[in-house]
């Protein structure tokens, strides 16, 4: 069962009708979907914020809840979440064969560790045969990889310091 409700409500309702104080908040496009599931996952509880992910962190731990980067599963239940989407990107410069170094660039739902855009860097040359026989160890130490991971909040502000 899923329950949509307007953002001043959620705190209250989330502590009300679940009765936990752990809560999800994911970037939406110039918005924020906050999400929160019974422990037995048989409820949910959602609001769009009209607001960035920091500032309804801020509200969020102001009404007494615990904030966590990510969100339950809602594909088709919000009718402006698959719209707004803004991701995380994650961004991976390592040294290559090649006489340049290498780039490799992919995109999140919710915020990955360093660790998961590795792997994931790490699945695709294995699976398009880029790395040999070699350990995720190995490749790491190979490829001296620096990776950098820009969240939603920080693609609009790029986007907005240059006036788009």
């Amino acid at each position: 069962m899923i329950l949509q409700i307007p953002f001043e409500q959620f705190a209250s309702t989330v502590k009300r009708v679940i009765k936990l104080d752990e809560v999800f908040v994911t970037s939406r496009g110039n918005a924020t979907l906050a999400t929160a599931a019974s422990t037995d996952r048989q409820t949910m509880i959602v609001s769009i914020m009209p607001q960035s992910v920091a500032e309804s962190r801020l509200a969020l731990e102001g009404d007494g809840l615990k904030v966590f980067d990510g969100s339950w599963h809602t594909e088709g239940l919000l009718d402006t979440e698959s719209e707004n989407v803004t991701p995380y990107v994650a961004a991976v410069a390592y040294v290559s064969q090649e006489n340049a170094p290498g780039l490799w660039v992919d995109a999140y739902e919710s915020l990955p560790t360093q660790v998961t855009v590795l792997r994931a860097l790490y699945d695709e040359f294995r699976e398009t045969g880029q790395v040999n026989e070699v350990s995720f160890e190995e490749f790491v130490k190979m490829a001296q990889p620096t990776v950098v991971i820009a969240t939603p909040d920080e693609l609009h502000s790029f986007v907005n310091q240059k006036g788009c």
